[in-house]
């Protein structure tokens, strides 16, 4: 009964150890689970931890890109507003030099109008003197003229009855060896060959248009009937005058003077110029109108006498005082020093008072403004002689 009861309290000593075992094994496996739980709960709070802090690192990282991309337009714009600004100062400092190059040639324009305003006004005032003198030559020279006619009528009418025979000796008869036949002869060569009288314009020797040509040498004229005169030149008198023209002129049996540079003195004292292709008979020949005999130069040239003239060149027609030198290509120079060229236009000598040189002006005028000046003064001129005609004559009138 012991033995069962020792081996009762045995196995019930052994249930309870193995219940505490087993309550130890639960207690331990739930333990465990806790553990476990906590564990897992851990890692996941950790997850979190690291999913938040990633989440928070790339919302930093986005917004620092939104911050780089705002920078970088921010400065994008910065340097677009620069070149902007660059861009309109650039325009600006263009626009200003352009305002300024335009200034300048306005300015540059304006100086240029005044300088032609001044030498016009500078030409204007030269035609009016150069005018002015031609209108006091010419009155001068009509003036003579008139007292020149006056003389010589009072000497003709002091003369005439005083004669033994009553009649009247033509100038151009001669006796030979003191003979007096009373009749008239044709005009003759003396005898030292120097001289020789051309028919004129008439064709017929003996009458009042009768040309004389004189030289230092003997002439012979030519087959043509024409003269020419040797390296000394020699004096050709007309009807309208007496010419000195240089060696190598050619007189033609009507008068027609041909001078060596190729300018042709007519009959009627009118000048033909070659113009500018040396040649007279075509287009650019010029003219001249004296107001009395011109004066034949040794280069061709022909200087105008104290009544002055007209020139007329393809360029217009000009009138001229006298002492003015024509070539024969139709420039004319005036005495001032300023040349008045074939086409119209006017050199100015300039401050040096030479053409040819740096300083020479330019003058193109718009039309034959010289010519219309001159021409009103001489209708004044004319008026003025016509005055001083009539006072003229009431004096002789009254002596």
């Amino acid at each position: 009964m012991v033995a069962q009861v020792q081996a009762e309290q045995q196995t019930q000593h052994q249930v309870q150890m193995v219940a505490q075992v087993q309550a130890e094994q639960q207690i331990q496996h739930q333990v465990q689970m806790v553990a476990q739980v906590q564990a897992e709960q851990q890692t996941q709070h950790q997850a979190q931890m690291v999913a938040q802090v990633q989440a928070e690192q790339q919302i930093q990282h986005q917004v620092q890109m939104v911050a780089q991309v705002q920078a970088e337009q921010q400065t994008q714009h910065q340097a677009q507003m620069v070149a902007q600004v660059q861009a309109e100062q650039q325009i600006q400092h263009q626009a200003q030099m352009v305002a300024q190059v335009q200034a300048e040639q306005q300015t540059q324009h304006q100086a240029q109008m005044a300088a032609q305003v001044q030498v016009e006004q500078q030409t204007q005032h030269q035609v009016q003197m150069v005018a002015q003198v031609q209108v006091e030559q010419q009155t001068q020279h009509q003036y003579r003229w008139w007292l020149k006619f006056r003389r010589n009528n009072k000497s003709t009418s002091s003369t005439d009855g005083g004669s033994s025979s009553g009649g009247t000796t033509n100038p151009t008869s001669s006796t030979d060896g003191g003979s007096s036949s009373g009749g008239t002869t044709n005009p003759t060569t003396p005898s030292d060959g120097k001289t020789v009288t051309l028919p004129g314009k008439d064709g017929k020797p003996g009458t009042d248009d009768d040309v004389t040509v004189t030289g230092d040498q003997p002439l012979t004229p030519g087959s043509d009937g024409s003269v020419t005169l040797p390296s000394d030149g020699g004096k050709v008198d007309r009807p309208d005058g007496s010419y000195n023209v240089p060696g190598g002129t050619i007189v033609d049996p009507d008068g027609t003077i041909h001078l060596p540079g190729g300018d042709i003195v007519n009959p009627d004292g009118t000048v033909t110029l070659p113009g500018q292709d040396g040649k007279t008979g075509t287009g650019d020949d010029g003219k001249v109108k004296p107001n009395g005999p011109i004066i034949p130069g040794d280069n061709g040239s022909v200087t105008l006498p104290d009544g002055g003239g007209t020139v007329t060149t393809p360029g217009g027609t000009i009138n001229v005082p006298g002492g003015s030198v024509v070539d024969p290509d139709g420039t004319v120079h005036l005495p001032g020093g300023n040349v008045v060229n074939p086409d119209g236009t006017i050199t100015l000598p300039g401050q040096d008072g030479k053409t040819g040189t740096g300083d020479d002006g330019k003058v193109k005028p718009n039309g034959p403004s010289i010519s219309t000046q001159m021409e009103a003064l001489r209708s004044l001129a004319a008026v003025q002689f016509k005055r001083l005609e009539e006072r003229l004559m009431f004096q002789e009138e009254v002596s």
